[in-house]
């Protein structure tokens, strides 16, 4: 254990953020590293294990100090909290129009209820809704009230939707959208026995209490709006976390790489899942005539990719077969699936209403359609032996945010056609015995 942290407890590293909100600390972006903290704040990691150290030891740490990879490892691991590299994250500009493109719509929603109840549950609703009131499909002069919030909230407002939980001068958090506006719930009670028709929202970051934007706006901002709609907008939105709370920035960055966030997969159905034939061709990725250039490949981000792509396939032929289970064209309606170990050749064995049992095995890309998919060698040998009662379902341009994306089913006689080229890629090695 280094020196530096002896004597040194969570309890005490939790103490010193709650001082350090007391502190005028300026806080810049020449500060490289930050702390995300549980209640949701984010401090200079400098700063936050001076007053660490100062806390339990009452001594001032000096010049000495260093912060060097070392000591922001075992910081990492002693206090199971994680350091942001301001220094690695993207552009402002990069990340806007990421988020522009991956988000059919981006809000702004103030603190329109009571935080202390909003931030304890997935709920988000109008303190001003009226609970008798049916508002779904009602023009906007005839809302009375809000209008010019709750139209958009009931009638614009979609499911994946990325919302910016900010008040005129505060910032409380960010969220996805779950569900959308429904009369009859779910209702969240907001005191005094009010109970307000609520959508379900997964948050991305909250904090425990506000903390001030400082971000340009109007007199009387409108409360639930398009972000643009406002005189701060996205990119002023963005340059504020970044500053202020590196760290939920970084994690906007990560939502927006698709498949390295599988904890924010819905785990309900695509809502627009099409089927169509089987692409006339599949663009293969190996050249006949290697260029033996080299690349520099992080096989371990690699392979953590290529599994939550597998995962998040997995999910949604779960979660559509139990929505329709006529899906897949088997004769008969699917009557259970049963979700097969690592080894086995496939990933599902199928029950049909007629007692007919089928082997499916998913295949899942974010790509398009003539992306190649890869099958281990006990994959095709299992392919080859069931071959009347095999199924290979190709998930392809899945959405998981826009919950969009399409699929094509093969036989095993159809992948034995001769239509589809089977490629080795790697090649195991033994001696040649004589």
């Amino acid at each position: 254990m280094l020196k530096i942290f002896k004597g040194v407890e969570r309890l005490h590293v939790i103490k010193a953020s709650e001082i350090l909100k007391q502190k005028d600390i300026v806080i810049s972006p020449r500060q490289q590293y930050w702390v995300r903290m549980p209640d949701g704040n984010e401090w200079p990691y400098k700063e936050l294990v001076r007053e660490s150290v100062y806390q339990a030891t009452k001594i001032i740490l000096g010049d000495e100090f260093q912060s060097n990879e070392t000591n922001r490892s075992k910081f990492e691991s002693l206090y199971d909290l994680e350091i942001v590299d301001y220094k690695k994250l993207p552009s402002v500009e990069y990340l806007c129009e990421r988020l522009k493109s991956n988000f059919k719509n981006i809000w702004r929603c103030a603190d329109s209820a009571k935080w202390y109840i909003l931030k304890n549950t997935n709920l988000f609703t109008f303190d001003w809704f009226d609970s008798e009131v049916n508002y779904l499909g009602k023009r906007k002069e005839k809302i009375g009230k809000g209008k010019m919030s709750i139209y958009p909230w009931v009638n614009e407002l979609r499911i994946g939707d990325l919302i910016f939980v900010m008040s005129k001068n505060h910032y409380f958090g960010t969220a996805i959208a779950r569900s959308e506006y429904n009369w009859r719930g779910p209702l969240l009670d907001i005191g005094g026995g009010r109970k307000k028709p609520a959508i379900k929202v997964e948050y991305l970051h909250k904090l425990d209490q506000p903390i001030l934007h400082e971000l340009k706006t109007h007199n009387r901002p409108t409360t639930f709006a398009n972000i643009e709609h406002y005189s701060f907008g996205l990119y002023n939105t963005l340059s504020f976390l970044k500053d202020r709370l590196p760290g939920v920035y970084e994690s906007l960055n990560v939502v927006v790489q698709e498949v390295e966030y599988p904890s924010k997969v819905p785990s309900e159905a695509l809502e627009y899942i099409g089927q169509s034939n089987p692409p006339s061709s599949i663009i293969s990725f190996i050249s006949d005539s290697p260029s033996f250039k080299a690349n520099e490949v992080d096989y371990e981000k690699e392979h953590r990719r290529n599994k939550e792509k597998g995962d998040f396939g997995e999910r949604y032929f779960e979660s559509l077969i139990e929505k329709n289970p006529d899906l897949i064209e088997l004769g008969s309606p699917i009557a259970n699936i049963e979700k097969q170990k690592d080894g086995v050749g496939y990933d599902y064995m199928v029950n049909t209403e007629d007692g007919n049992l089928y082997y499916i095995e998913i295949k899942s890309t974010t790509s398009s359609a003539s992306t190649p998919f890869y099958m281990s060698h006990n994959e095709r040998s299992f392919m080859k032996q069931e071959c009347e009662n095999y199924r290979l379902i190709r998930f392809y341009d899945l959405k998981q945010k826009r919950r969009e994306g399409s699929f094509f089913v093969l036989t095993a006689n159809e992948l034995k056609s001769g239509e589809f080229d089977f490629k080795p890629t790697n090649f195991e090695i033994s001696r040649t015995l004589s």
